[in-house]
């Protein structure tokens, strides 16, 4: 999808879902492969997911709200805020009922927003959704297929360049993306679940800055990075990772 389909018209998306995943080797495969080297987590086709976390934001007449950043652990252990569930299978099938209003039969005008998603995230969705037997699960299987948009495939510079790393393009804009966890005795935050959160977050600003030239309206910006900010909140509690966004000095010069 070219940058002039996100804004079709001067009309903007009536949903915005920004996912991310977070993956690790998958033990079973490792053994199947018999390999004496370590398999990288970047081999997508043999991980499994640890940590997805989707951000849903809506748009109600001409103010956008950012309803939910869910953040996804497989774990037994309770960690803090994030929502555990005891296996990936549980995480997947959660996941579904996030991107259901995505489907082509339900959605009016809606996004699924991605970094490297084309390559990594959506593929793994699919090939885990396999591997579980959820074949009734079209959310996962074609989540191509689901109005996505791949904000790094956008990024692209000349022949033969590579793309950005996302902290790049982050910073490129002003962006923040450090993944920096608090801790202490209220603050206890899963390492992997705070860079998800903030991958997202990044993202999601990211986007923001590609519909603001596809429209031609640069106050799309400040209209979605504030509505990021007010889900976050500015209690001094809110983690830093978190924080970086909500309290950013650019909110306070943004029209």
């Amino acid at each position: 999808m070219s940058s002039s389909q996100l804004c079709r018209s001067g009309v903007m998306p009536d949903r915005i879902c920004v996912l991310d995943l977070e993956v690790s080797p998958d033990p079973s495969a490792a053994i199947l492969l018999n390999s004496r080297k370590p398999i990288r987590e970047s081999s997508w086709a043999v991980s499994r997911i640890d940590v997805a976390t989707i951000l849903v934001a809506e748009r109600k007449g001409p103010k956008w709200s950012v309803d939910d950043l869910l953040t996804i652990v497989v774990s037994d252990v309770e960690i803090g805020h994030v929502a555990q569930l005891p296996t990936e299978e549980d995480l997947l099938r959660e996941l579904v009922r996030h991107l259901r209003p995505l489907q082509p039969d339900r959605r009016r005008d809606a996004k699924l927003v991605t970094y490297n998603g084309e390559a990594f995230d959506l593929p793994i969705l699919r090939r885990r959704a396999i591997a579980h037997g959820l074949f009734d699960k079209a959310g996962l299987l074609n989540a191509r297929s689901l109005g996505s948009f791949d904000v790094m495939r956008h990024l692209a510079g000349g022949r033969g360049a590579r793309h950005p790393k996302l902290k790049e393009a982050a910073a490129a804009l002003g962006i923040p993306a450090t993944h920096q966890v608090e801790r202490g005795p209220r603050l206890q935050y899963d390492p992997r679940a705070a860079k998800c959160e903030t991958d997202v977050c990044a993202t999601f600003l990211l986007y923001a800055y590609e519909l603001a030239a596809a429209c031609g309206d640069g106050s799309v910006i400040a209209t979605l990075w504030r509505a990021l900010a007010d889900h976050i909140g500015y209690d001094r509690m809110v983690p830093g990772h978190l924080a970086q966004f909500a309290r950013h000095p650019r909110l306070r010069t943004m029209p």
